[in-house]
């Protein structure tokens, strides 16, 4: 109970720290463009794209939170980065709707971005207009047989640019996403143009975002005493907090780094048996047993419940790279380093050919990680949590040299909410 106290008194104090260091992460300075053209300067909060195409959440110089829907406001920016304006946009059943969307690139011909249940993608130029990019496969059926409509994506492009041949080669290769589309208006811009620059806004790099979560679970353990015994899978019980480190890695947005910090309980008891036909020597509770297959009696035995009790704090780490499967699921996966320092266990309970080599079952675990997860958005802004993981792990210090290893093996679920 003692190391529980005291554990849960860190896990607390790692709660509060990460509260208030999220706080200051969520909002970066920025500034909001009013109809009449002033600007009203504060800090803006960080949303994701969806988001940011519905509304401005501005904290002001007074501490007063402000939100502005599209049409409100001419548009906002990020001080150095993102920069969202306000247009008007039609759907595929040309439907007009206000939006914010995201500059791209500001020149001769503008490129902007818009995120709802999909990516959109638009261009602009001066006595064109605001044309959609992307576009839904159209398929239709004749007799049975299916044809599917050209894609228009091309051809509007060329239009747009037909006073640049130079740029013809481009466009019949182009992808639609940020990086082709910016590169594209840049080479159309500089050669229709002598007179000024165009602007990148995309350029600019997002600021590093933590998110914290508490979370429970429930994994099995297993533990190998050297090749001479192990243990079956027994139940563990687990509370932590994890910390997700998310716009860490300039060139590409989706990858973040996990730490997270878990207080585990094993089962108090767990069956052991053998390695092999080498009888082990086992100590249990003040009593001793042998552990042999082919000879039993009371204290020979094949199998052996034995109570371990290990409490120890799982601090695994992992870079993980998330793929958005829809405006409301992100599935992550992950591999990484893993670290277990086991605080105590029963005294009492000796593998002999351990005892020997280490004196315990020693205190520090080293290994791999490996996850995969989805985050989904339930109950409003509330984002829940579920990973599974693997862990494979051998003890380090001054004697692990020695031929008798520990291992250990975990496989966990873990249920958590994004705060």
């Amino acid at each position: 109970m003692k190391h529980i106290f005291k554990l849960s008194l860190i896990l607390l104090l790692f709660c509060s720290s990460a509260l208030k260091a999220e706080s200051s992460f969520n909002y970066i300075p920025g500034f909001v463009i009013q109809l009449n053209g002033d600007t009203l300067k504060g800090t803006l909060l960080i949303q994701k794209s969806k988001n940011a195409g519905e509304k401005c959440v501005l904290k002001t110089e007074t501490g007063v939170n402000k939100i502005f829907l599209p049409g409100e406001i001419q548009g906002y920016r990020y001080e150095g980065g993102k920069y969202y304006i306000t247009k008007e946009i039609q759907n595929e059943y040309l439907n007009k709707k206000t939006v914010f969307l995201e500059y791209l690139i500001e020149g001769i011909t503008s490129i902007y971005y818009f995120f709802d249940e999909k990516e959109h993608y638009y261009a602009e130029k001066d006595g064109v207009g605001l044309l959609e990019l992307t576009e839904d496969k159209k398929i239709s059926v004749i007799d049975n047989v299916e044809y599917v409509a050209p894609n228009q994506t091309e051809g509007k492009l060329m239009y747009i640019m037909q006073d640049c041949p130079a740029v013809q080669k481009d466009i019949k290769h182009i992808k639609l996403d940020h990086k082709s589309l910016i590169k594209l208006a840049k080479t159309y811009h500089e050669k229709v143009c002598d007179s000024k620059s165009c602007i990148i806004y995309e350029k600019a790099n997002k600021p590093i975002k933590l998110s914290w979560n508490p979370f429970v679970g429930y994994s099995k353990n297993q533990y190998d005493f050297g090749g001479r015994a192990y243990t079956y899978f027994m139940d563990n019980f687990q509370i932590g907090m994890g910390l997700k480190f998310s716009n860490i890695f300039k060139f590409d947005e989706h990858l973040n780094l996990r730490v997270n910090l878990i207080l585990e309980k094993d089962s108090k008891y767990s069956t052991l048996t053998m390695h092999g036909n080498v009888p082990v020597h086992i100590e249990s509770d003040g009593m001793s047993y042998v552990l042999n297959k082919t000879y039993q009696m009371y204290d020979i035995l094949p199998t052996l419940k034995a109570s371990i009790d290990v409490l120890d704090v799982n601090i695994p780490i992992t870079l993980n790279k998330e793929i958005q499967i829809s405006k409301e699921s992100t599935l992550f996966f992950g591999a990484g380093l893993a670290n277990k320092f086991i605080i105590s266990q029963n005294p009492n309970f000796k593998v002999q050919d351990v005892y020997d080599s280490h004196g315990s079952m020693r205190s520090y675990y080293a290994g791999i990680a490996v996850n995969v997860g989805l985050e989904e958005k339930w109950f409003g802004n509330h984002t829940f949590t579920i990973n599974a993981n693997y862990e494979y792990l051998e003890n380090w210090g001054p004697s692990a040299s020695n031929s008798v290893h520990l291992f250990n093996n975990q496989f966990s679920i873990q249920l958590g909410i994004f705060l």
